[in-house]
């Protein structure tokens, strides 16, 4: 084993720290970004993010750009080295193609959305980790080259935030993604009066805090909340526009939807303790806006078999991804070009 570390200034400045460990098979490296966006927040949650990225065995002594999977994990779930030995039997057993996989940090219980109260973490990813990693390593650094999975309320966010920053990823995988968020049936949910509040809700009900309320910082709550009769107000609009079974949400974005080449969809078979079900509202709704979908049905419960269930997902997305072999400067110049008129 051989460990490294070194520090190196990106992104305009901030620091980041790396952590390299090569092992037999893919290497592993632990960044440490110093992210704007999140220093932001209200919650104290520290702008230090990690980082965890895999690199396939034979990256280091080629000059291949490989496809990138951008993996967000459920809630409060850290980056660490889960897949790392699937995906080196995967690989090197030629099931699937070596890619890059980068998994983002969210063990503090965030859903990658922009907040004035929780930081603004779709710009962290989409201004800071996706241009970071393409200076970094030698990816395809194009939409054809990247993916955006997750699982449970990370599989929410991997589904609508290319519906929101449409341009950057061309295929999506779900890991059973809790995409009840801002759905009629979460009404019902407990509503706090003060923010202060906030820590003593369920989990089910931080999520959907965080989803689709209308902000108003001169609420002592923070926010707006949709009540059933409160048809076209702000908070109503804003919360339909986060439900990924609502078809007429989904009309919306449609172009961004067109972009996305493949989403897959993995639904493990048992119903209680799952998000089957809200998944087939889901999918039922898309297939009425004409939308492409791969569904695979697996055993377990929720958070059963993820190296399993990952290593599906990724066979599905890089059967679509594409994008030049060798590292060449026109194929950087052209995909930094096409990414900054997509933000």
């Amino acid at each position: 084993m051989i460990a490294k570390v070194r520090w190196a200034a990106a992104l305009g400045g901030a620091m980041v720290t790396v952590c390299a460990i090569a092992v037999a098979g893919g290497s592993t490296t632990l960044h440490t970004i110093e992210s704007e966006p999140v220093a932001g927040n209200m919650m104290g949650i520290t702008s230090l993010r990690p980082l965890f990225v895999y690199t396939p065995e034979g990256y280091e002594g080629s000059r291949r750009r490989y496809h990138v999977i951008y993996w967000i994990p459920g809630w409060k779930i850290p980056a660490t080295s889960e897949y790392v030995s699937a995906l080196d039997a995967s690989i090197g057993g030629g099931r699937i193609p070596p890619f890059i996989a980068v998994t983002i940090d969210v063990r503090e219980g965030v859903l990658m959305l922009n907040s004035p109260v929780f930081g603004n973490w779709a710009d962290f990813l989409t201004q800071e980790v996706v241009p970071f990693i393409d200076g970094e390593y030698r990816t395809i650094p194009s939409p054809s080259g990247r993916a955006l999975m997750g699982h449970s309320t990370g599989g929410y966010a991997a589904m609508l935030l290319p519906l929101l920053y449409p341009g950057i990823w061309s295929a999506v995988g779900l890991n059973d993604a809790s995409v009840w968020p801002a759905c009629p049936w979460m009404e019902q949910m407990k509503v706090i009066d003060e923010f202060s509040e906030y820590t003593s809700l369920s989990s089910y009900a931080q999520a959907c805090t965080q989803v689709a309320t209308a902000p108003n910082m001169e609420s002592p709550r923070f926010f707006d909340f949709p009540v059933p009769d409160a048809a076209g107000t702000k908070a109503r609009a804003a919360w339909e526009s986060r439900c990924l079974s609502n078809v007429d949400m989904l009309r919306a974005p449609l172009d961004a939807l067109e972009q996305i080449s493949v989403i897959g969809i993995v639904l493990p078979n048992a119903r209680l303790g799952t998000n089957r079900k809200h998944n087939l509202l889901m999918t039922t709704a898309m297939r009425q806006v004409r939308v492409v979908l791969q569904l695979v049905n697996v055993r377990g419960t929720h958070g059963s078999h993820r190296p399993e269930r990952f290593l599906i997902l990724a066979g599905i997305v890089t059967s679509v991804m594409k994008g030049p072999s060798l590292d060449t400067w026109e194929s950087q110049t052209v995909a930094w070009g096409a990414l900054k008129d997509a933000r």
